[in-house]
C-alpha cells in the first residue's frame, strides 16, 4: 500500500512550495484514474472523471497526481 506523506521538511516539498507551477486539474484527475484503471477493473468498478473542466491550481503536478492517485487507489481498494 502507498501512503502519501505530506512533509514540509522534505526536499521535494520544499521545491514544490518554492517553485509552484500552474497545474491543469483535468490532467491530474485523468492521470490518477489511468493509474488505477486496472485495479478498478479487477474490482468491477468504473472510474469516471467529472465536474468543471479547465480548472488550474498552483502546485507541483507530480505531487498532486500522487495525492489524487492515492485517494482513488484507497477508494477502490477498500
Amino acid at each position: 500500500d502507498q501512503i502519501l506523506t505530506l512533509d514540509r521538511e522534505s526536499e521535494q516539498a520544499k521545491d514544490a512550495l518554492l517553485h509552484p507551477d500552474i497545474v491543469d486539474i483535468d490532467h491530474v484527475i485523468s492521470a490518477a484514474i489511468d493509474q488505477n484503471r486496472v485495479l478498478a477493473d479487477a474490482h468491477r468498478i468504473t472510474l469516471v472523471g467529472g465536474g468543471q473542466k479547465g480548472l488550474r491550481v498552483w502546485g507541483d503536478e507530480a505531487m498532486l497526481i500522487t495525492a489524487v492517485h492515492n485517494l482513488v487507489h484507497n477508494a477502490v481498494q477498500y
